[in-house]
């Protein structure tokens, strides 16, 4: 298995942005993009580049280098449970297909290694 580290990244968004109380498309609308392309954010489907992450960190009341740091542990999470983390930023198919894991599938094993300290069965991106 592999992770991508903007993945992770955004899987550190979605938790910041639940734990604010704010849904999809109250983020989506202040970040002033559509839900679809907030969700792919959050799923590391598309990387979140600087600016998005500099003022989702003003809306959320974090320092961006606190997501950067929280993407930082769950990386080194993912490697002591060997998953390999890797820069790469494929097409989802191409990188369900390449063994990577992004979005639910990725939710799903964090949920598991980090919560429960074993890998339960990870649900599949539709």
């Amino acid at each position: 298995m592999k992770v991508s580290y903007h993945s992770l990244v955004g899987h550190v968004i979605r938790s910041k942005r639940r734990e604010i109380g704010m849904s999809l498309e109250q983020i989506a609308s202040t970040m002033n993009v559509g839900c679809s392309g907030w969700s792919k954010v959050e799923k590391g489907i598309v990387p979140a580049n600087i600016i998005k992450l500099c003022l989702f960190s003003v809306v959320a009341s974090k320092n961006p280098h606190e997501v950067l740091k929280d993407a930082d542990n769950l990386g080194r999470s993912c490697i002591s449970h060997g998953v390999a983390l890797t820069v790469d930023t494929l097409p989802s198919k191409l990188a369900m297909r390449e063994g990577f894991l992004f979005g639910d599938r990725l939710s799903g094993f964090l949920d598991g290694v980090l919560l429960f300290g074993a890998v339960k069965e990870l649900a599949c991106d539709a």
